[in-house]
């Protein structure tokens, strides 16, 4: 769900994610949405949850039209460090890394063969 802010990179990285494990996807943008809210004055930081926020909306919505659950991507560092947004990616019906930290979501997601480029993304 990318908006004005978001880089191709991370576009290109999710899509290289849904076809190396052959998942279906929709491209939907957030831009309209805070465009009708963003203000001039607004920092990178509220800019910032507003974006989660509206993609969790959406992602919600789309649960209810296929009859899915939301799945949480907080992992327990993150949790036990409040590091996430209120209503936004805090939000899920599950969170099946919940009980993870941070250090093995990585050394998961490398036996899973995730693109190292995509694993080592936060180190950038």
């Amino acid at each position: 769900m990318p908006s004005q802010f978001s880089s191709q990179e991370s576009i290109d990285d999710a899509l290289l994610l849904c076809k190396t494990f052959n998942l279906p996807y929709e491209i939907i943008s957030i831009k309209p949405f805070l465009d009708a809210y963003i203000k001039e004055n607004m920092g990178n930081y509220r800019i910032g949850n507003l974006s989660s926020r509206m993609r969790m909306n959406i992602l919600y919505d789309l649960s209810a039209r296929e009859n899915a659950l939301v799945l949480g991507t907080s992992n327990k560092s993150e949790l036990m460090l409040g590091y996430g947004t209120i209503f936004g990616d805090l939000a899920s019906a599950i969170n099946p890394i919940g009980d993870m930290y941070k250090s093995d979501a990585f050394d998961f997601a490398r036996f899973l063969k995730i693109n190292d480029k995509i694993v080592n993304k936060h180190h950038q």
